[in-house]
C-alpha cells in the first residue's frame, strides 16, 4: 500500500512506476505536444491505467476510488482509496496492490523486455533481488497551456526481495521395526527458468536418508513411482520428481554391512536413498511481507523387503525372494518454509517545500508571473 498527498486546487498527478519518467525521452508518460497522459507509455505494472486528456486528469475530482475491474488494463494495483480531505487542503490517497508475489515478479518495464527486479546477490540459503518504484508528482508548467509543458520532481523507493529457504525434519519414522530410517539431509533451494530468474512458485527438495535393515540376509528395494507428498496446505502438491530409485531389486542400492551399533554382534543392510523433485507452492493472496509460505507436509516413501541367501558366508542378491506382501512405509515431516522480505532500502520520509525558484538573473520562475518554470 502506497500513500500519495493529493493537494487541493493544484493541477498535479502522482504517477507509480518501476522505471524514470525520463526512461525514453521519446515516449514520456505524458505528452509534451498537447498534454495527453499516456497509458502505454509507462510499464505494465505502473499506476497509469488509462489514457487522458489534460483536463480530465489535472483535476482535483480525477483520482477516485477503484476496485481491480476498474485497473484491469495494469497487472499490479488492485485498488484505488480516495482519502478524506483534512483541515490543511491536502488528501491522502491510496494505491493498494494484493496480488499473488509471483505476479509481482514478473512485471516488465515499457518495452515489454527487461524485468523490474534484478538479482543483486545470491547465497546457499538465501537470493537477493532489487527493484527501484519510482514515485513522480507531474504538474504543468503553465496551468492554463495543454502545449506549455511538464514540469516534475521524482524520487525512489529502492525494494530488496529476499527468498530465503529453510527445511527442517521434524521425524523420520518406518512402519515396521526391522527397519531403522536415518535421514543424512532435506535441502531446500530455488527453481529457476529458462531465463535464470528465480521461480517463487515452486521450490526444489533434495532428500536423502539411509536405511538400516536388522538382519545380514534382508534387504529393501524402492517401488516405482511410490513418493506421496502429503501437505499441510493442499494447494501445495508435486510438480515434477527429478530422480527417485529405480523401482527393481536390480538397481538398488547393494547393502553396505556394518555391526550394530548397540551390540556390536549383529550385520546391519544399510542403504542409501536419495530423491530429487520439486514442489509447486501456493503463494496466492500471500503479500504479507515477511509471513512465511509453508510448504510443511508428510513425504511417504514406499519399499518391498527381500530375503537373501549367503553363498559361500557371502551374501547372493541373485537368491533374494520379497517377504511378505505389504510394503514398507518410510515417512518424513519435512517443514519447508519460503519467507519473502520486501522492505525500502532506507527507512525514511522526504517533504520538499518549495519557497521560491529563480533563475540566473534572480527572475521569479514560478507560474502565474509570466515566466515559464517549474510550478512546485
Amino acid at each position: 500500500q502506497l500513500n500519495v498527498q493529493d493537494t487541493i486546487g493544484i493541477q498535479e498527478i502522482w504517477i507509480l512506476d518501476f522505471q524514470p519518467y525520463r526512461f525514453n525521452i521519446d515516449a514520456l508518460p505524458v505528452n509534451e505536444l498537447d498534454g495527453q497522459l499516456k497509458m502505454e507509455q509507462t510499464s505494465e505494472c505502473s499506476s497509469v491505467y488509462e489514457t487522458a486528456s489534460w483536463n480530465d486528469y489535472f483535476n482535483d475530482t480525477y483520482f477516485s476510488d477503484k476496485d481491480a475491474a476498474g485497473l484491469s488494463s495494469k497487472k499490479l494495483f488492485t485498488e484505488f482509496r480516495r482519502g478524506p480531505l483534512n483541515g490543511e487542503g491536502f488528501r491522502d490517497n491510496k494505491m493498494i496492490f494484493s496480488v499473488d508475489m509471483g505476479l509481482f515478479f514478473s512485471c516488465k518495464d515499457s518495452t515489454n523486455e527487461e524485468f523490474i527486479w534484478q538479482m543483486t546477490d545470491i547465497t546457499d540459503d538465501e537470493i537477493e533481488y532489487r527493484a527501484k518504484l519510482y514515485t513522480t508528482n507531474v504538474r504543468p508548467k503553465d496551468p492554463l497551456v495543454p502545449t506549455g509543458g511538464i514540469s516534475f520532481v521524482q524520487s525512489h523507493i529502492e525494494l530488496i526481495w529476499r527468498l530465503s529457504r529453510s527445511a527442517l525434519t521434524k521425524f523420520l519414522i518406518s512402519s515396521t521395526a526391522l527397519i531403522r530410517p536415518i535421514l543424512e539431509f532435506a535441502r531446500v533451494s530455488a527453481v529457476y527458468d529458462v531465463l535464470e530468474r528465480a521461480v517463487p512458485t515452486q521450490s526444489a527438495l533434495h532428500i536423502r536418508f539411509r536405511t538400516v535393515v536388522d538382519s545380514d540376509t534382508q534387504m529393501l528395494s524402492y517401488n516405482t513411482d511410490s513418493l506421496v507428498y502429503v501437505p499441510e496446505n493442499t494447494n501445495h502438491g508435486i510438480n515434477v520428481i527429478d530422480y527417485q530409485p529405480v523401482g527393481t531389486l536390480d538397481a538398488a542400492p547393494d547393502c553396505e554391512f556394518r555391526l550394530d551399533e548397540g551390540t556390536q554382534t549383529q550385520y546391519q543392510c544399510q542403504q542409501t536413498w536419495e530423491f530429487k523433485l520439486v514442489l509447486d507452492v501456493d503463494t496466492s493472496g500471500q503479500v504479507d511481507n515477511r509471513i512465511p509460505v509453508d510448504a510443511s507436509g508428510t513425504f511417504e516413501f514406499y519399499f518391498t523387503t527381500y530375503g537373501c541367501q549367503l553363498t559361500n558366508n557371502v551374501f547372493d542378491k541373485g537368491t533374494c525372494e520379497q517377504v511378505g506382501t505389504d510394503p514398507a512405509k518410510i515417512s518424513a515431516l519435512i517443514t519447508i518454509q519460503t519467507t519473502v522480505f520486501i522492505q525500502d532500502l532506507e527507512d525514511d520520509q522526504v517533504t520538499i517545500i518549495l519557497e521560491s525558484l529563480t533563475g540566473a538573473e534572480n527572475e521569479d520562475l514560478s507560474y502565474g508571473t509570466g515566466s515559464r518554470g517549474v510550478a512546485h
